[in-house]
């Protein structure tokens, strides 16, 4: 079971805090063809912004589909990454400091970890660039998503997924929020803006 602390952040009530993304790999056998990117999205913003967060996991998530990842989990947590991993999964995780949100989240989290729940050891993980803007994401996601989409060669699905790792995420606190609904296109849903949170 994913569980943590709740923690005195100083930043908790700043605005002006950008979220950190991470990017890792899952060790696995040598003899497995699962082995695929994820993504962990650590979030230490206020915890109004959840609906947002949860909105950008949904765009997250039908990209990764459209590059032909077969299933995307999203765990909530308030404190650090978890100690399993899904076998063969590839992982969006995201981290809130609200534990109340959590609990909605248990009875799935309870599931995957009685029929997934070996653990991997030896993650490794990095501190992503965030230094695009909300358009130049929009734009990044649309063009890669159809590209996939229209396309059933190899290649361009490992292109795509080599264009996921790191590069097409963006400053959430600041430039989601400033983005216009129209301005959005192909990922309305990723505009914070329009859910009101400002």
């Amino acid at each position: 079971m994913i569980t943590g602390e709740e923690k005195e952040d100083p930043g908790y009530n700043n605005r002006s805090k950008v979220s950190e993304v991470w990017t890792g790999e899952i060790p696995v056998p040598v003899d497995s063809s699962n082995s695929r990117p994820f993504l962990f999205i650590r979030c230490k913003q206020r915890s109004d912004h959840i609906v947002r967060y949860c909105h950008i996991a949904q765009g997250v998530e039908m990209l990764l589909l459209a590059v032909g990842i077969r299933h995307c989990v999203v765990f909530i947590d308030d404190s650090a990454v978890p100690d399993w991993l899904p076998d063969g999964f590839d992982t969006v995780a995201m981290f809130f400091k609200s534990e109340w949100y959590l609990n909605d989240f248990q009875p799935i989290l309870e599931a995957l970890e009685a029929e997934y729940g070996q653990k991997y050891q030896n993650i490794r993980l990095k501190k992503c660039p965030l230094n695009e803007s909300a358009a130049q994401l929009n734009k990044d996601l649309e063009t890669l998503t159809l590209q996939v989409l229209h396309s059933h060669d190899e290649e361009t699905k490992k292109l795509a997924l080599s264009h996921l790792e790191g590069n097409v995420f963006v400053k959430l606190e600041k430039c989601l929020v400033q983005t216009q609904p129209e301005q959005c296109g192909f990922f309305p849903f990723l505009c914070g803006s329009s859910y009101g949170l400002y």
